[in-house]
């Protein structure tokens, strides 16, 4: 079986009694039928024998028989009505309410158009004019279609009041007929058309109050006929949402056919569920906003521009290493939206960073001709795009372990959605998907430069969106450049319809296009996994083994495999971290349960300093002030032998000791190869302190790092791209700030 149904058939063939399986059942599918799909088209055998019982009806004079499929168990159930393509209510649509039945626990009826003595018509000529007669009379067409609601809805085992309609070709065209005729008002939750043909449909919609979605090929009906249809549903005042499909013909959902396509079939399938989940209740639209940011600021450079991003990090449940999403920010900078949109992704468990577009010095543009002047020189230098997220790949890959750099998708809002598109047509290398939320592309896009477009181009846009551009062109040019894509439209929707604060917020479409980039990631991308809880996390360093091994910091090793703490420090390079032991955190009582991330992070930052500063380069000194990872200041000073310093319990030390601050090192030059570790007695809450002996304090270069490690202060763009990424530093490093976070 080329399209391995029979492993896709153990995936989804499970029985459940009640309606809360529904949505864990749909996403099973989705990340089943991911694993099994590989670029098919041409026939195949349906995934499964149809489970459907014949039943007799009628319509005025005219017999009819119809196919009911129908979940097991007590109880009421949502209901969809299927419409036959134009060769009969057979095999096809028996299998798909069967479908339905197994996969969503609907109740699934496919309907007779023709007459009992036409449940299969095998005659082309035949077929023809039988399809003629019903779409040249959609008086007569409508009364079968609704006869086969009323009858559904008469059902003891459906919910009346959640009943949905889906249409397969000439069934496709039959739904859209009813919906924009004298039955648009009749009471079902939504309409479904599967690559309908789009003639004989009035021009005048009379009243669609049903919620209506149309799944198309792009090589099926035109991108002209599609604006049509689109200006005759807004005319009508109707809830439309459309969906088309790159290079895919007529007929993309039917198995026995030459132009079954089974990427459409999966795309098109998991959008009508999504829908009509939604439509019927089940599934209500939720906004993604989190209730609060978890990013961490990340420095990072595009050849001699200064850049600082956002990172958001999955916790530690997840399993390592995951799959990464750049995001590309809207016109006003890379700010608290886009932080939301990470933060959003980082819960289910994707390495999510924001991309810094304009500039460290510009993270939010106020000015409305201040952001026209900075998008202007990327609508005018294409190029930059490219650098600019490549950029922002290139620094999410030194994540090292955390990042599996195979699977990295760009997703952009507004200017960042012409960013992603615009990387693709350009370059692309590095990303498998391309997300572009209500995109500007009024203007064009770009033409490609590689061929074939390597991201899968999804484009979710505003029906009323103005910049949306000109869809024949832009279908034309991903075509140009042979790329898969994917374009869908929301009626009503205006631009910048997913910022939440934005008076252009639509939560309806926010979710619906939320979700759709979810399901293609599910599909192109590896699938994020929780770590099984019975697993033991992997060995640490030897940095972190030589801190755990004095028993004193267990608080720090327990903080070590924080993801979030290790993005932070991962870009600095070397680095000397003062970390507090367990005394020290317990002595700030239950002040670590008080304070936000935000708070945490900096706090962390304010333990950790670039460069090797070991203790005998500090007695060396006498005294030096280091500049922290976040900008604070802090003292390192030698004391000879004698009472220590205020503060602390009054003690004789004829050795000598060294200050951090206010806090003693009570463990130095714990090393690993680059960077070095000194345990402190007391967590470093800031404070005014500077070098005694002279008013302006002194300096003092980094000793000579640990074997194998970089010398220097890590300062320098080598320093940073040094081997401390990699190492078992960096883990204790994040560990040391993990716990100077944990600790603040």
């Amino acid at each position: 079986k080329i399209f391995g149904f029979e492993g896709f058939w153990f995936c989804t063939n499970t029985r459940h009694s009640s309606h809360s399986f529904i949505l864990d059942i749909m996403k099973l599918l989705s990340l089943c039928l991911s694993t099994l799909i590989v670029a098919i088209s041409g026939q195949v055998d349906p995934p499964t024998t149809p489970k459907t019982t014949p039943i007799e009806y009628q319509d005025g004079d005219a017999q009819l028989m119809g196919h009911l499929a129908v979940p097991e168990g007590n109880g009421t159930y949502p209901a969809i009505v299927i419409i036959p393509d134009w060769d009969g209510v057979n095999e096809y649509e028996q299998t798909r309410a069967t479908f339905i039945m197994e996969q969503w626990g609907m109740v699934a009826f496919a309907a007779d158009i023709y007459g009992a003595d036409f449940q299969t018509v095998p005659n082309i000529t035949v077929r023809r004019e039988l399809a003629t007669f019903y779409r040249s009379n959609a008086d007569v067409f409508g009364s079968r279609i609704s006869t086969a609601i009323e009858y559904v809805k008469g059902l003891e085992s459906v919910d009346a009041s959640k009943v949905a309609v889906f249409g397969y070709c000439f069934g496709g065209t039959g739904i859209l007929q009813y919906g924009m005729g004298p039955y648009g008002d009749q009471d079902v939750a939504a309409m479904v058309s599967f690559h309908g043909g789009l003639s004989y449909l009035p021009t005048n919609v009379t009243g669609l109050d049903t919620k209506l979605l149309v799944l198309d090929g792009g090589s099926d009906n035109t991108p002209a006929e599609i604006m049509d249809l689109e200006v005759a549903l807004d005319t009508g005042k109707a809830s439309w949402e459309i969906t088309r499909y790159a290079g895919i013909r007529h007929a993309f959902t039917v198995w026995k056919d030459d132009r079954y396509d089974a990427w459409a079939d999966l795309r098109s399938w998991e959008a009508a569920g999504d829908f009509v989940l939604e439509a019927i209740g089940m599934d209500p639209s939720m906004s993604a906003k989190p209730d609060s940011i978890t990013t961490v600021p990340v420095n990072y450079m595009d050849n001699m521009t200064s850049l600082t991003g956002h990172l958001a990090l999955p916790e530690a449940g997840w399993k390592r290493p995951l799959p990464a999403v750049i995001i590309l920010p809207d016109w006003d900078g890379a700010n608290e939206y886009e932080q939301e949109r990470a933060t959003a992704l980082a819960k289910l468990g994707y390495v999510a960073m924001v991309a810094d577009m304009y500039g460290a010095d510009k993270q939010y543009v106020e000015a409305v001709p201040d952001r026209v002047a900075e998008v202007t020189k990327f609508f005018t230098n294409p190029t930059m795009f490219v650098t600019r997220v490549q950029a922002a790949i290139e620094q999410i890959k030194m994540l090292g372990d955390e990042v599996d750099v195979a699977e990295i998708a760009i997703i952009g809002y507004c200017f960042g959605g012409t960013g992603s598109v615009t990387y693709s047509m350009l370059s692309g290398a590095d990303a498998k998907i391309g997300v572009a939320f209500h995109g500007s592309f009024d203007g064009g896009i770009v033409p490609p430069q590689v061929n074939p477009v390597l991201p899968y181009q999804l484009i979710l846009s505003g029906g009323d969106d103005g910049l949306h551009g000109n869809q024949t062109l832009m279908e034309g040019t991903f075509e140009e450049g042979g790329a898969s894509w994917e374009i869908t439209r929301y009626s009503g929707v205006n631009h910048g319809y997913t910022a939440f604060s934005s008076p252009a917020y639509n939560l309806a479409a926010d979710a619906r296009s939320w979700k759709s980039m979810l399901n293609s990631f599910n599909e192109l991308l590896a699938v994020p996994e929780m770590m099984d809880s019975n697993a033991t996390d992997a060995p640490m360093g030897s940095f972190v083994e030589q801190v755990a091994m004095t028993g004193n910091y267990t608080t720090l090793v327990a903080l070590l495999d924080n993801p979030l703490l290790q993005a932070q420090l991962g870009t600095v390079g070397p680095i000397t971290v003062f970390g507090p032991n367990d005394a020290a955190f317990a002595a700030l009582g239950d002040t670590l349960d008080e304070l936000d991330q935000a708070t945490l992070m900096l706090t962390l930052g304010g333990h950790v300093v670039s460069g090797v500063h070991t203790a005998a380069a500090v007695k060396e000194a006498g005294c030096v002030m280091l500049d922290s990872i976040v900008g604070t200041k802090i003292r390192a000073m030698y004391v000879e032998g004698g009472r220590r310093l205020a503060g602390h319990l009054a003690m004789e030390d004829k050795k000598g000791y060294i200050m951090i601050n206010d806090a003693m090192v009570v463990d130095a030059d714990i090393a690993d190869d680059t960077s070095i570790f000194h345990g402190l007695d007391k967590v470093l809450l800031g404070g005014d302190f500077a070098c005694p002996a002279d008013p302006v304090a002194p300096t003092v270069a980094p000793a000579t790092a640990p074997t194998g490690a970089p010398a220097g202060s890590g300062d320098s763009k080598d320093d940073k791209e040094s081997s401390a990424f990699v190492s078992g530093f960096s883990t204790v490093l994040a560990a040391v700030v993990a716990l100077s976070v944990f600790a603040f």
